[in-house]
């Protein structure tokens, strides 16, 4: 959901979005074994209650390292590097200036 565009809001509205799907998932796979496992209705609205529940203290948990790697350049490129973003240059790029043929260029003089 970042590569296209990398942003420090994108990244901190979408994880808890991602972390709640990641705990409904978590939460639907098991109401189903304990369905088939006990052939006994289980509470579909428990799991998405669960689920939103669960997001808040995992996003809470995460949230220093966001900061940091918001903060920090070190720490904001290795987490490009996790979500497999594309590097970016830091220097920008500047037009390499030759000499015309035949002539010297020209030293700075000294004082």
């Amino acid at each position: 959901m970042c590569r296209k565009r990398f942003s420090r809001w994108r990244v901190s509205l979408l994880l808890p979005l991602w972390l709640w799907v990641m705990w409904l998932v978590a939460g639907i796979a098991l109401g189903c074994v304990m369905t088939f496992a006990f052939n006994d209705n289980f509470e579909w609205k428990g799991i998405l209650l669960a689920a939103l529940i669960l997001t808040l203290p995992t996003f809470l948990v995460m949230l220093p390292y966001l900061i940091l790697s918001f903060a920090n350049s070190f720490y904001r490129e290795r987490l490009k590097d996790l979500l497999r973003l594309p590097a970016v240059d830091s220097l920008p790029a500047t037009p390499a200036t030759t000499p015309a043929p035949g002539r010297e260029p020209a030293l700075p003089s000294a004082g």
